[in-house]
């Protein structure tokens, strides 16, 4: 600190020429150096006397602990990402520092169970620590996600960190999303549900008719599929469409305006068909239904 001597003030006077302004900037040098602080030197009471000398020192005191050095925080992302059919996939979770940091910083961290777990199959276990060198601001872990056919909702779990050195934790713990991508299984069909019956016959050909009725226990609203074994050959249909056949098995599907079928109740769709094997008459067996 600078000083003013007066030899012929009261025997000798010290005083400071220094005012809040030029300190301030000296803090601020301090600061951003990052220094350890500032010394007063007290000589014959000039500090505590001259220039409102405590207002200087309380003054350099407050500004050296209002922005005295903290240390880097330590933040980290939270991830979503998509279970796939089969292998793994890899979630990465990015951690940051708040500013760079001329020490080394590690903090460690491990998995944690949520609704995904490991015994589910869901992830895979992982730990360990990360380190940022000196000047280094990001990093990343990244954690192994099993995939499967399975439909069911979106899972969580969460990587945890710990033991930061040399930095703060801003953020104690990443979720990670895996997120569904399985189809709903198909509702599962009921038997029982389709009688044929004959309305005229001009053999080897025959017009016929099926009703269709609802087994399954519940409403179909959106569409119905009916499957069935035959011992003819359908040649024409009305009222319905057929979908596929793999031999002797049809797979007939509703029309857009015949789609709704309350419980146990039915309708009906018809065909022409051809005899097949020299069967004696047409006959339908196996017949189930389902929600398209």
């Amino acid at each position: 600190m600078p000083y003013v001597y007066a030899p012929t003030v009261g025997g000798g006077w010290f005083s400071s020429f220094e005012d809040k302004t030029s300190l301030g900037k000296k803090v601020d040098y301090i600061m951003a150096n990052d220094y350890g602080g500032m010394m007063f030197w007290e000589l014959d009471g000039d500090v505590r006397n001259s220039n409102s000398p405590d207002s200087l020192v309380g003054f350099a005191a407050t500004q050296l602990k209002s922005t005295q050095s903290t240390l880097p925080g330590i933040s980290a992302t939270d991830v979503s990402i998509n279970e796939g059919n089969s292998g793994t996939g890899l979630a990465t979770v990015t951690l940051s520092l708040s500013k760079v940091s001329t020490t080394p910083i590690s903090v460690n961290y491990g998995t944690f169970d949520g609704t995904a777990t490991i015994a589910g199959n869901d992830y895979k276990a992982s730990s360990g620590t990360v380190t940022f060198a000196p000047g280094e601001t990001t990093k990343t872990v990244n954690v192994t996600i099993n995939g499967d056919t399975i439909n069911e909702s979106n899972e969580t779990f969460q990587l945890r960190f710990t033991n930061a050195t040399n930095a703060t934790l801003l953020k104690s713990s990443s979720t990670i999303t895996i997120k569904n991508d399985d189809a709903p299984a198909a509702p599962p069909a009921s038997s029982g549900a389709a009688v044929l019956a004959v309305t005229g016959s001009w053999l080897p050909g025959f017009g016929g008719e099926i009703t269709v009725k609802n087994t399954t226990g519940a409403a179909i609203t959106s569409g119905w599929v009916l499957e069935f074994d035959t011992n003819f050959d359908i040649t024409s249909i009305w009222n319905a469409e057929i979908v596929s056949r793999v031999g002797t098995r049809y797979t007939v599907k509703s029309l857009s305006w015949n789609g709704s079928l309350a419980n146990g109740s039915t309708l009906k769709f018809g065909l022409n068909g051809t005899m097949t094997g020299g069967a004696a008459s047409p006959l339908i067996s196996g017949s189930t239904i389902r929600k398209a």
